[in-house]
């Protein structure tokens, strides 16, 4: 069980706090002031912590080791585009759990830029009531079955008039 005590009852209860952190494997953080002061946890739990230390310092020493010849500024590079990497398929991971499927062949041609009915086809799904763009072949749309098309400038002067 996790629980807070403050500094006064800490002192107080040392022995009772003991025991619940050996026997039940309780974590208590100790505060002074509303201030998280430190923390009693289970021994087991220290170890585990120590352990994942030990290994992620071995592993920076190893991969220190291991580019010790390398510019270090290529080393932040490759290691910035990884990390971009993972975000990114993280994100589509995201995003395809959320997505609503559909069939974009369904929608006819409707912008002189065939690249544009994706667009149309993706306002109409979710049932948007406003496609908001710069493209000048959308915007010579107007407006395409119940999706108004606008420049962002004409959306916001929408949203501003709407506002009390």
């Amino acid at each position: 069980m996790k629980r807070t005590v403050n500094a006064m009852q800490a002192r107080q209860k040392l022995g009772e706090i003991l025991e619940g952190v050996y026997y039940r494997g309780d974590e208590v953080v100790i505060e002074r002031a509303g201030k998280p002061m430190g923390v009693i946890i289970p021994m087991e739990r220290y170890q585990s912590i120590e352990r994942a230390r030990e290994r992620f310092f071995a592993t920076v020493d190893r991969i220190r080791e291991s580019n010790r010849d390398v510019d270090p500024e290529q080393v932040e590079r490759d290691i910035a585009q990884a990390v971009a990497e993972v975000r990114e398929e993280r994100l589509i991971d995201d995003l395809m759990e959320i997505a609503i499927p559909f069939d974009a062949a369904s929608v006819e041609m409707a912008s002189e830029d065939p690249d544009d009915d994706l667009h149309l086809a993706l306002a109409i799904e979710a049932e948007a009531d406003y496609l908001v763009s710069g493209d000048h072949h959308l915007l010579a749309l107007h407006s395409y079955h119940r999706v108004r098309i606008v420049a962002p400038a004409a959306f916001l002067a929408i949203v501003e008039s709407d506002l009390p």
